[in-house]
């Protein structure tokens, strides 16, 4: 075909052409995922500052302890009243695999994170995960392209230029918590997509959800945190972190199968400028001038990688 077509599904479509880079052909993009990418845009953007908030009073692990397993807990319930059925006991396993890397380890560390660092700069750290993700594919011998190397090296150059800001002064902690956060995101992600047998769709999300809180949980009672006195600022960023759970995973999951991928996964560098944005009118959250160009240095990084998987083989962030 030489001419545009059009992507016709349930919901109708939006007037809206994607180009494909490995194709001539133009495409209507579905609305349902253009929403759904929406969605990610702004409540992914926003749980940053909504961490930072409910950290008021619930300690990091606890955070994670409460809200994932209720949000699990009532996608499974919407799920079964649904007629899904069951994951397989191999599937169980892996989702909790799946659930301990990014839920467990990555959200876990990235709520410690940010009891020592601002939301916004923690989000665009957290952000930085595919060019861990294009790093890691190589041993499952997804090999890095040449554009791809060069977004790794300028994103990795600009983490270097945030970790010498004045932000980061003083913060060991929170960089240390944030790189461990990011591989073990990376980590989950790629081997979700190369070795991991996972049900799909919202029973994977909700699955993860509830054993990921539940590992997040047995951390927090190793720990023995415990709850500081509620303040309103921290029930309501607690409240909105549960619904934002729900929500924010099963857009990705609608993004993801709706959209090309390149396009499905901007949320990466969309997310920080969400959040720095919201930190500072929020937040009263400062940014210096140096860590404002790492952020930006890592983020063109982003995006190089992105346009080189959309050229390509892609590798899901």
């Amino acid at each position: 075909m030489t001419q545009a077509s059009t992507l016709r599904h349930p919901y109708n479509a939006v007037p809206l052409q994607f180009r494909s880079m490995t194709s001539d052909k133009p495409r209507v993009l579905p609305i349902d995922g253009l929403i759904a990418l929406f969605i990610l845009y702004v409540l992914w953007g926003s749980t940053f500052l909504g961490i930072k908030f409910a950290l008021q009073s619930f300690p990091p692990f606890l955070l994670g302890g409460t809200r994932f397993p209720l949000a699990g807990a009532l996608m499974l319930i919407y799920l079964k009243l649904r007629g899904t059925p069951w994951p397989t006991r191999r599937q169980w396993l892996h989702c909790a695999l799946y659930g301990l890397l990014m839920i467990g380890v990555s959200n876990g560390l990235l709520a410690v994170a940010e009891t020592q660092i601002s939301s916004g700069l923690s989000s665009a750290l957290a952000g930085s995960s595919p060019l861990l993700i294009a790093l890691l594919a190589g041993f499952f011998g997804h090999r890095p392209r040449r554009l791809e190397w060069i977004g790794i090296i300028v994103g990795f150059a600009g983490l270097l230029v945030i970790n010498s800001g004045d932000e980061m002064t003083g913060s060991a902690m929170g960089m240390i918590a944030l790189i461990v956060s990011s591989v073990s995101w990376a980590l989950g992600s790629v081997l979700a997509r190369e070795k991991l047998d996972l049900p799909g769709g919202l029973m994977t999300t909700a699955v993860e959800l509830l054993l990921g809180g539940f590992i997040q949980l047995a951390i927090s009672m190793a720990l023995g945190e415990r709850l500081k006195p509620m303040t309103n600022a921290a029930l309501g960023g607690w409240i909105f972190l549960v619904a934002a759970s729900i929500v924010g995973f099963s857009s990705h999951t609608l993004a993801i199968r709706k959209l090309p991928v390149v396009l499905a996964t901007s949320f990466s560098y969309v997310n920080p400028i969400v959040a720095i944005f919201l930190g500072i009118l929020l937040a009263s959250e400062t940014l210096s001038r140096s860590t404002a160009i790492g952020i930006g240095v890592t983020l063109v990084g982003v995006v190089l990688i992105s346009i080189a998987q959309a050229r390509g083989r892609p590798v899901r962030a």
